[in-house]
């Protein structure tokens, strides 16, 4: 599961194949929530990947290659929630998190709307704006 803090970096990340935000094919939702415990995350955006033979490319490299180090981290630290890592579409935080973050996850999100919803797409076109994306408009 993929989670970030900030919208710009949800939008860009979901949205970045075509660069069009489009609130109705597939009924895309917002979601936010708070961890119901702190995350033991490794932190990638720091020293962690070159102390560890690795760069920081890696974590902007094909995908596969992504998995295979991420599957590594996690059979090393079973009990690692997850990774700390920049986007690598925008460059902001962002987490990648593994099976044992989920018993953080709250029951509800605090906030779910559609993206389709006048007040949740202000905030995504905004967003969307910023990023140099496209956005169509909710019917």
């Amino acid at each position: 599961m993929y989670a970030a803090p900030h919208i710009t970096t949800v939008v860009a990340e979901r949205f970045q194949k075509y660069r069009l935000v489009d609130p109705h094919t597939g009924a895309p939702f917002l979601f936010g929530w708070q961890p119901t415990r702190p995350l033991r995350c490794l932190n990638l955006t720091g020293d962690w990947p070159v102390a560890n033979r690795a760069a920081h490319a890696l974590l902007s490299g094909p995908r596969s290659t992504c998995r295979r180090y991420a599957a590594a981290i996690l059979d090393s630290w079973p009990d690692l929630d997850g990774l700390r890592v920049r986007s690598s579409i925008d460059g902001r935080l962002t987490f990648v998190l593994f099976e044992p973050a989920a018993d953080a996850l709250p029951d509800l999100p605090a906030y779910a709307r559609p993206l389709t919803q006048p007040d949740t797409f202000a905030v995504v076109h905004a967003a969307a704006k910023q990023l140099g994306y496209a956005a169509l408009p909710p019917r």
